[in-house]
């Protein structure tokens, strides 16, 4: 079950690293629902998707 995972995954940063400035924004902002950041650099980060829906799609 991992290894399918992590293909899929790292074929999706492949292609992110070869995405134009303006493709990585579209991406981003598809993936990320909320980021803050708090004191002390404190970085929270709410994707816009569920775990079960990254293992399935």
């Amino acid at each position: 079950m991992v290894t399918p995972a992590y293909k899929q995954f790292k074929s999706w940063a492949e292609e992110f690293d070869s995405a134009t400035l303006e493709k990585k924004k579209i991406i981003t902002y598809q993936l990320l629902k909320r980021v803050e950041i708090g004191r002390d650099y404190k970085i929270s980060v709410e994707l816009n998707m569920t775990y079960s829906q990254f293992c399935t799609e």
